[in-house]
């Protein structure tokens, strides 16, 4: 399956993380980043995804994943992360049944969507994917380019933005003055 690079909001959409593990953690961590609200059903968790349930940063429910029960359409993405591949994939057929985004982490073409190697600078983002041929060789690339940003390019790009802003200010000034002519 080809991928479509696309950077999309995921700030207080509901997110559900099958598993408990160490990319279920690492997921979990981009998910919260962003904005999302995450609920993980997993037999066992890592410490870190314990810690952020008893603060309340994500909703953890200490079990294994029941189908069909447990995806609903109030989830908007289902990230399947357990080293179980058939339940895994099961997941997302189910997933794809109720229109659902799905990522199953360890099998790219069973997903509607990808997690590149990602790195910010204010309102820079570049992400780098291999397709998940080899996710280390996405991340190596990434910090190679980061590192190659030239030292002032968030003052840079937030004077470009303001101006941007001014321009289409005046756009829509200038259009409402013809208007009302």
């Amino acid at each position: 399956m080809t991928h479509m690079p696309l950077l999309i909001s995921v700030e207080n959409r509901k997110c559900l993380l099958t598993g408990g593990g160490a990319v279920a953690t690492r997921r979990c961590k981009t998910m919260l980043e962003y904005g999302a609200s995450v609920t993980i059903i997993a037999r066992e968790a890592t410490p870190e995804i314990r810690k952020l349930a008893e603060n309340n940063k994500v909703t953890l429910i200490s079990r294994s994943l029941k189908l069909p029960e447990d995806i609903s359409q109030d989830y908007w993405l289902v990230i399947c992360a357990t080293d179980d591949s058939e339940l895994n994939n099961k997941t997302a057929q189910l997933c794809r049944k109720l229109k659902i985004l799905v990522n199953v982490t360890n099998d790219g073409p069973a997903s509607d969507i990808a997690f590149p190697a990602v790195r910010h600078r204010g309102l820079l983002t570049v992400a780098i994917s291999t397709g998940g041929a080899d996710p280390a060789l996405a991340s190596r690339l990434a910090e190679q380019t980061s590192a190659a940003w030239p030292p002032d390019i968030e003052e840079e790009l937030e004077r470009k933005l303001e101006r941007r802003h001014l321009k289409n200010s005046d756009k829509q000034a200038k259009n409402i003055d013809e208007e009302q002519k």
